[in-house]
Formats: structure tokens, C-alpha cells, sequence
């Protein structure tokens, strides 16, 4: 799978970053937080991404409970839940890859 495939809307290096979109109905995001707290990423897929968001931050979702603060960095908006958990498997198979933070948009 190439690059080009997937052109995201890296929010990374913004001092206090944008909101995130209004959720879509239809429509699903592909999403990548930072933890404020150890530095690690968490990439995820949801039909609303600023419920989700406030999930995480809010200790309701176990995977970063302890993670706590997190900040999204990477969203990409897909047209279906399948491309959103195919682009999370794609994200999640380079994390740890200098090539994840160039496609995020991390330095």
C-alpha cells in the first residue's frame, strides 16, 4: 500500500491544535492521539470523533485510561467503517516507524 494512497489531516505541531470535524452519520474517522502523559500513540476508528475523544480524556475507554492526557494529532475521514479499521490496521502495522510519524505529520 502506498502513501499516496492515504492523505490524512495531520493536526501535529499546531500550538493548541484544531477541533475536531462535526460527526458524520455515514461517515467514519481513522484517528491518531498522543499521550500527554508517556508519549505513545493510540490509533483508533469511530462514526464521531469528538464523543470519542471525550471518551478517551474521560477514563471511559480502558485502552488509555492511564494514558490520560491525550491529544489527537491525525485524523482521516473515510466513507465507510471498513476503510476506517483498514486504515487503522495500516497505521497501527508502521507505529513505531519513522514512516508512521511522516505520514501523521510528527516530528
Amino acid at each position: 500500500m502506498s502513501n499516496t494512497e492515504w492523505e490524512g489531516t495531520p493536526l501535529c505541531g499546531a500550538p493548541g491544535g484544531s477541533n475536531p470535524p462535526a460527526p458524520a452519520m455515514d461517515k467514519y474517522y481513522t484517528y491518531v492521539l498522543l499521550s500527554l502523559k508517556d508519549h505513545h500513540f493510540y490509533i483508533g476508528q469511530t462514526n464521531n470523533l469528538d464523543d470519542r475523544i471525550k471518551r478517551h480524556n474521560e477514563g471511559r475507554v480502558k485502552a488509555t485510561r492511564n494514558r490520560r492526557p491525550l491529544k489527537l494529532v491525525y485524523y482521516l475521514l473515510q466513507n465507510s467503517r471498513s476503510e476506517a479499521v483498514r486504515y487503522e490496521r495500516f497505521l497501527k502495522s508502521l507505529n513505531g516507524n519513522h514512516k508512521f510519524k511522516e505520514i501523521i505529520g510528527y516530528k
